[in-house]
């Protein structure tokens, strides 16, 4: 589908050029033809593959920890190879912990994901039905209420 201003036409005109019906919604057979052409009505995952690599890079990736690897480095020198020691101590401390807690948190956030599916109300084939977000595709009648969050949105090229 060519990209259009929709916010400008016509609401009329935007059923016209979706090929949708503002009573009827989508018929079965062209939700199906648009979902093999547009895909899953999702945001891609652009996490890092290494996500376990990257938390622990994070823990040692700040000026605080730079300042104390630098006074470790001086206080070996010195010859206090105890302060040494202490200040390594601290930095693997803080980072074990560090790592540990964001980990979980990442843990979660993916659960929770799993756990809360968006749903939308639809009009398909003349009737008012309830479907998992992700299978929206352009054109759909979406009935919006008060208090209910808005639909993702599909990706730029659609």
């Amino acid at each position: 589908m060519p990209k259009i201003s929709y916010y400008n036409i016509d609401y009329q005109d935007v059923l016209n050029k979706l090929g949708s019906d503002r009573e009827k919604g989508l018929s079965k057979n062209e939700v199906s033809k648009r979902q093999q052409q547009f895909g899953s009505n999702e945001i891609a995952d652009d996490r890092p593959k290494h996500l376990v690599l990257k938390i622990l890079w994070n823990q040692f990736n700040n000026l605080l920890v730079l300042i104390l690897a630098i006074s470790a480095i001086i206080t070996y020198f010195l010859g206090n190879k105890l302060d040494t020691y202490v200040i390594i101590f601290a930095i693997l401390s803080d980072a074990i912990i560090g790592f540990v807690q964001e980990y979980r948190a990442n843990k979660a956030i993916e659960s929770l994901k799993e756990i809360v599916v968006a749903t939308s109300k639809v009009y398909r084939d003349g009737q008012l039905i309830e479907i998992p977000a992700k299978n929206l595709v352009p054109g759909d009648i979406v009935l919006l209420e008060e208090g209910e969050r808005l639909p993702r949105h599909f990706p730029r090229n659609s």
